[in-house]
């Protein structure tokens, strides 16, 4: 319950922040305007922001924020003073499916005036070690990371994220028993996804094969195998360009039931190649069936109405497919080589229960969609 009220008093010293920044706007205009009264009345409505000011720098300092230096950045203001703002709400924790619109989802968040980890285009929303390298070792293994639903919560109040993302396994909390939170998700057609991931990772200059790809599928599998190699970033030479997605994107997991992986939590997440079975599916199901929004990515159009009920946004176009804005031009870009049709058919049989999953989330995103448009619109009797 404080946490809630702590998230309360932050997102009111952003706001009462914005404003004031927009009564300092008008009052230095109506300063450069001339007139006999106009200066008197520019001074007191400078006065009057002054004590709103210290008001709003209390709020923000007694919910142990740093939102409100944040906030006197160009871009920050722009935003929040484009667009009206949101109504009080939970945050959402949004499961971010690698290669599912994620980064999409992320930037449409921003242009909705969410809150979130800046700068998005660098964190794609998630908060700390919540992104596709969390839990990543020295020596190239994963470990379970996880966040309980005071942290979480915690987390929230403490940063004012409206939006937090987190591209990994969920956590060990079902959202039932966290229900301080809104829980949301976009999913993509299995196969779809996997090959998308593929071509992704080849751009980025992982050279694994495809038969070399395959290989992940044996049976008995480590669940942080990889393949291939990727070169080194430039960001920083000791490190595979994008080594810290490598377990989220370039391994058994990667491949193999990722979606019922992620759903199911770290014990379902970590284990070896061919051993999900019909338990791992229930469990990813029953977490997915309590998410407040379930969106398909291929029906995005009809479904996103979810994210104006539910979230009250209301710009609800996706922004365009995700590039990376040096992609085209790496010199380490590999080629991508399409899968045959037996190792596409073998990949399908593999990925079953992602399938059935998916099929399953597609359901849920109807019903979602269906009650969300009875509640905007409901039917006169």
């Amino acid at each position: 319950m404080l946490d809630l009220v702590l998230l309360r008093l932050a997102r009111r010293a952003r706001l009462v922040a914005a404003l004031l920044d927009g009564l300092l706007r008008l009052g230095l205009a109506l300063a450069r305007g001339g007139g006999r009264r106009r200066p008197l009345l520019a001074r007191r409505v400078l006065e009057a922001m002054a004590l709103g000011a210290l008001a709003a720098w209390m709020v923000a300092e007694a919910t142990h924020t740093n939102t409100w230096p944040a906030l006197l950045t160009e871009d920050n203001l722009y935003r929040t003073l484009q667009s009206d703002p949101l109504p009080l709400r939970k945050p959402v924790l949004y499961t971010h499916l690698h290669k599912s619109a994620g980064t999409s989802m992320c930037t449409l968040a921003v242009l909705n005036n969410e809150s979130v980890n800046d700068p998005y285009f660098d964190t794609n929303c998630n908060t700390d070690e919540d992104g596709c390298n969390a839990g990543l070792q020295p020596d190239g293994g994963v470990a379970k990371t996880q966040k309980t639903c005071a942290e979480r919560m915690s987390e929230a109040a403490a940063t004012g994220f409206s939006y937090m993302g987190i591209e990994k396994w969920v956590d060990d909390f079902s959202p039932a028993s966290c229900p301080g939170l809104l829980y949301a998700t976009v999913v993509r057609e299995p196969m779809s996804r996997i090959v998308s991931n593929t071509e992704f990772a080849r751009s980025l200059g992982w050279n694994a094969t495809n038969d070399e790809i395959m290989t992940l599928l044996q049976p008995g599998t480590s669940a942080d195998t990889t393949v291939g190699h990727a070169p080194p970033s430039r960001r920083n030479a000791s490190q595979e360009m994008h080594s810290g997605c490598r377990h989220i994107e370039r391994s058994v997991a990667s491949f193999d039931n990722f979606y019922v992986r992620t759903f199911g939590g770290w014990d379902v997440f970590s284990k070896p190649a061919g051993t999900l079975n019909s338990d791992d599916l229930e469990k990813a199901k029953e977490r997915l069936a309590q998410f407040s929004i379930v969106i398909a990515l291929e029906s995005f159009d009809a479904q996103a109405i979810q994210l104006a009920g539910v979230l009250g946004w209301t710009k609800l176009e996706l922004p365009e497919a995700n590039v990376e804005t040096e992609r085209d031009s790496l010199p380490e870009a590999q080629p991508d080589v399409d899968f045959t049709d037996e190792q596409l058919i073998q990949l399908t049989k593999a990925n079953a229960l992602d399938s059935i999953l998916y099929s399953y989330a597609q359901a849920l995103g109807r019903n979602l969609t269906l009650n969300t448009g009875a509640s905007l619109f409901p039917l006169e009797d």
